[in-house]
């Protein structure tokens, strides 16, 4: 299930993220990032500030309905990040199976 989709600036809410997975039991994270995508260094950075054993991922939007599709969501608990609005809409949209969303 994805159990949150967090829609803000992307430093801040990474911190404040961190913070609130140690109290849950989340399995992977979507980030969903033009901008990362296109900056390695950037993107490694994401990776090394998330918790030891979680399951990250990059995409642009347009690799995310792929990337759920092959993914058990029943069995997982996923949390996305989108840096822009307009891409949090098409997921909500798409993808009506999320729980909570944080701005």
């Amino acid at each position: 299930m994805v159990k949150l989709l967090n829609i803000t600036d992307m430093i801040q809410s990474t911190q404040i993220l961190i913070a609130w997975l140690h109290n849950q039991h989340i399995d992977s994270i979507i980030i969903i990032s033009e901008t990362l995508t296109k900056d390695p260094v950037q993107s490694f950075q994401f990776r090394l500030m998330m918790p030891n054993g979680m399951r990250v991922a990059i995409k642009e939007l347009s690799g995310v309905n792929d990337l759920l599709q092959n993914v058990n969501i029943n069995e997982q608990s996923i949390v996305v990040m989108t840096e822009q609005i307009e891409d949090a809409q098409f997921i909500l949209k798409n993808m009506p199976f999320i729980e909570q969303v944080f701005l």
